[in-house]
């Protein structure tokens, strides 16, 4: 069974940059991103999901080596991967099938070659929460089962207004005729003063999932570390509960 509470950072590409660059770095908790991410997890128990770029200007995942492989797996129970997007400034909005499921699998291939992981997050969030129904239906035959939505209130994939209110409202949907589930983004901790009041009410609102994210490359912020912390004490204190989407 999922936990319901799931962390995540968007636009994860600079740990690996870190590594590639850096080819004698001796640990992937040197980079600043995994370090802190550790010291939250060793002192919380929290587990973080980390949803990927394969493409950011000149630089690709290829270029990563496979020497930290060991160490990935060896923390493979809390440090999680998953698929954003192929590149930063890729629209899933106008995508065929045929794209979005090369693109999943050259990334998703890298990571494998990179951490060693045999199985990747099956919850994600596509960059500019962008995809449309022939993107979704290709994600959910790649084993993809819940797509995060959007923070605020801009449309979601292929929901329309009223079904993204509805997801806003309830904390998820489910297209019943597709199969697939949406669950919604509690706001971005770079947009939110007090996420723990916001997992609060999601809980007690009895969301099926509770969501908090930031961007990898906000994470140098003191305010934002603070708030990731706020959101592992709430997570440690309510982990019993389990997600039941």
């Amino acid at each position: 069974m999922d936990d319901r509470v799931h962390v995540s950072l968007d636009d994860t590409k600079g740990c690996f940059k870190y590594l590639a660059a850096h080819p004698d770095t001796e640990s992937i908790f040197d980079t600043r991103v995994l370090g802190f991410l550790k010291e939250l997890h060793d002192e919380y128990g929290t587990g973080f999901t980390l949803l990927c770029i394969y493409k950011s200007g000149d630089f690709t995942l290829d270029q990563v080596s496979d020497r930290y492989q060991k160490e990935f797996l060896e923390n493979r129970d809390w440090l999680h991967f998953g698929f954003h997007a192929y590149e930063e400034n890729r629209d899933y909005s106008r995508a065929g099938a045929e794209q979005i499921q090369e693109e999943y699998q050259i990334t998703m291939k890298q990571l494998k070659r990179i951490t060693g992981a045999d199985s990747f997050s099956k919850i994600i969030r596509l960059h500019r929460f962008a995809g449309n129904l022939e993107v979704c239906r290709a994600l959910k035959e790649l084993g993809i089962r819940c797509l995060l939505t959007a923070d605020d209130e801009r449309l979601s994939y292929y929901l329309e207004t009223g079904l993204c209110r509805t997801v806003r409202q309830c904390g998820s949907y489910r297209d019943q005729e597709e199969g697939i589930c949406f669950c919604r983004s509690l706001p971005r901790l770079e947009h939110c003063q007090n996420p723990a009041a916001d997992m609060q009410m999601a809980d007690e609102q009895g969301y099926p999932l509770i969501s908090v994210f930031t961007h990898e490359w906000q994470m140098d912020r003191d305010e934002i570390k603070n708030r990731m912390r706020e959101c592992c004490i709430w997570e440690q204190m309510h982990r019993s509960k389990q997600s039941c989407f």
